[in-house]
Parts: C-alpha cells; sequence; structure tokens
C-alpha cells in the first residue's frame, strides 16, 4: 500500500538509559486529516480503513553484548522507563536481535559497516491504536506528535547504551 502522507523529520538526539529521546514530528494538514479519519472510519473486520504508522529508520544495532528493548510512545507528559507498557501512550516496543555480525559490532554510528554489511535497522510500528486511544481520552493530536523511545534492559545493568534513529517518520495510509 502506498502511503498517502509521509512527515519525515532527521533525528539529531539519542535514547541513553538515564534519557529518553524526543522528537517533535509536524503534523502537516493531510496528517491531521487522515489522523482524524481514523477515529471515524471502521471498515472490515473493526479495523480502521486510515491507518498511522511510524517508522525509525537507520537504526544503529547497539554495540553491547545484552542489548536494550526500546519502548516506545507518543505525546506522554512525563516519560520515563518506569512508564509502564499498558499507559495509553504506549505505541510498542521494538528491540534487536544480538549485538552486530558474530556478536561483536566494532562500529556503531549511521552509515558504518561492518565486513561491508549495514549495521543499522529500521522498524516499523502501528500508531492508529495508540492514536484512537488518545482520541477517547480526549488528548487530541495537535500540530506535532512527540514520538518518544525509551530504551529498556532486561537483566544486566549496562553504564552505557545509546539508541540513535537516523530518521523518525509519521506515515498515514488511505485518508
Amino acid at each position: 500500500m502506498t502511503p498517502d502522507n509521509t512527515t519525515s523529520v532527521v533525528n539529531t538526539g539519542k535514547a541513553t538509559l538515564q534519557h529518553a529521546l524526543t522528537v517533535h514530528i509536524p503534523t502537516n494538514v493531510g496528517a491531521r486529516e487522515a489522523i482524524g479519519a481514523a477515529f471515524q472510519q471502521v471498515g472490515g473486520r473493526g479495523r480502521p480503513r486510515t491507518r498511522a504508522m511510524l517508522r525509525l529508520r537507520g537504526v544503529p544495532v547497539p554495540p553491547t553484548a545484552e542489548v536494550p528493548l526500546a519502548r516506545v510512545f507518543i505525546n506522554h507528559p512525563a516519560i520515563s522507563p518506569q512508564v509502564p507498557i499498558t499507559d495509553p501512550h504506549y505505541v510498542g516496543t521494538v528491540s534487536f536481535f544480538g549485538s552486530g555480525l558474530d556478536g561483536h559490532l566494532h562500529a556503531s554510528s549511521p552509515g558504518k559497516t561492518i565486513n561491508g554489511a549495514d549495521n543499522s535497522v529500521s522498524f516499523a510500528l502501528d500508531l492508529t491504536p495508540t492514536l484512537q486511544r488518545l482520541h477517547g481520552l480526549g488528548e487530541p493530536i495537535g500540530r506535532n506528535i512527540d514520538v518518544q523511545i525509551v530504551p529498556v534492559m532486561l537483566r544486566t545493568c549496562v553504564a552505557e547504551c545509546e539508541i540513535v534513529p537516523t530518521t523518525i517518520e509519521l506515515v498515514t495510509f488511505g485518508g
């Protein structure tokens, strides 16, 4: 399916275990119309015909043996690692499988490669259910969506970890 509207923001920050990353994505008129339509239209099987996706592009795989999960929220007023996934602002969790090739990663910047292979990955998350929950709670989407990325370690204590998407996109379909 071809997107009807895409807004891309080049990221200049990073998410660490101490600080969440917040990126402001402007919602242009087309995106706001599609998001509004997602609240009203329901197609077959109870799914809205209009969908919104969040894409995290060019995320370097963290160079640690125990890689983190990254929880993604939007528009949370006080984001922290303690915010549960049951919070209505929660979009989804992305994870990395391994820490590079053969468990060893020697480059962690976007565009760097290891043995000729790019060390970055991209993720797509369905934003529609979160937008519907927030709409139901009376939290309308305004001229921006604040995308918040929170790294969370499952077991070990790692002193440092960075999650740095190159680009974050808001994509709408079926407007």
